[in-house]
């Protein structure tokens, strides 16, 4: 009995603080208890076709949720967290490439993630957490969306950015294919990758980079100029592009804008709806 009632508890709380994007994971401190639980209901089953036919159904129900997507639009599945998992891994060892040394070394760039855990681990470099989870600052003044996604509900503003000495934007939305006749990119382009927020806040001099890994590129926005980035960029190993920002009737079109965008609004294009 106590350890049905602390797993209640548990999923009770878990349902309390709105769940979360990954699946299952604030279930992670119950599981042991959970798993006794249903060994002790399981265990009165001694037919052995009774036996089989759960182990069968246990086995189909695993495989089957590693291919299909959950239910909660936003909340992904094991398959799509280690892939996403391995992106990060491998661009916080890129960037930890690109930029040897320590917290100490004044050239080295400091980071705006989305995850807070995966790439400030793997680049060593000075990180702050966009969606609050690390901040005090953005947890109390984060901009909040209009669709609740369990820990991305907020943003950090730019100007927060700003004042932070932030140089790079690396919010992650995936890996692209760059195009090789591309001059700019819009600002509706670049509000799934930071939605919310104003985008036509950033600095002026703020550009795009595409940054190319082992299987494609990523986005990140150049918000502040770093010497060591300037040597990437001068040298052709980043490409770098200029943000279309005007008027709005070009920088901001609506085929860009994404179902997740919609959902959670942006204030960067006040022409669309």
């Amino acid at each position: 009995m106590p350890l049905v009632t602390a797993s209640a508890m548990w999923t009770l709380y878990a349902l309390w603080v709105g769940g979360d994007w990954m699946e299952f994971r604030f279930l992670a401190a119950a599981m042991p208890a959970l798993a006794i639980a249903l060994a002790v209901m399981l265990d009165p089953i001694r037919g052995r076709r009774r036996q089989i036919a759960l182990l069968v159904g246990l086995l189909a129900f695993s495989a089957n949720h590693l291919v299909t997507s959950p239910l909660s639009p936003g909340v992904q599945n094991p398959g799509a967290m280690n892939e996403g998992t391995r992106l990060l891994r491998i661009t916080g060892e890129e960037l930890a490439r690109r930029f040897p040394g320590d917290l100490a070394d004044p050239d080295r760039p400091i980071l705006a993630v989305s995850a807070a855990g995966a790439l400030p681990y793997f680049s060593r470099l000075e990180s702050v957490d966009v969606l609050g989870l690390t901040d005090d600052y953005v947890a109390a003044h984060g901009l909040y969306g209009d669709f609740y996604l369990p820990g991305h509900q907020l943003v950090a503003p730019i100007d927060y950015l700003v004042r932070r000495r932030v140089n790079l934007i690396i919010a992650l939305d995936g890996a692209i294919t760059p195009q090789p006749d591309r001059k700019n990119y819009r600002l509706s382009e670049l509000v799934e990758y930071y939605p919310i927020a104003d985008l036509r806040d950033l600095p002026p001099a703020a550009t795009v980079l595409e940054i190319p890994l082992e299987f494609g590129s990523i986005h990140a926005i150049y918000a502040r100029a770093n010497p060591a980035i300037d040597r990437l960029v001068d040298d052709g190993t980043w490409r770098e592009y200029p943000i279309l920002r005007s008027p709005l009737s070009a920088a901001c079109l609506q085929s860009d804008l994404t179902q997740l965008v919609k959902l959670m609004g942006t204030k960067t294009c006040p022409n669309l709806k």
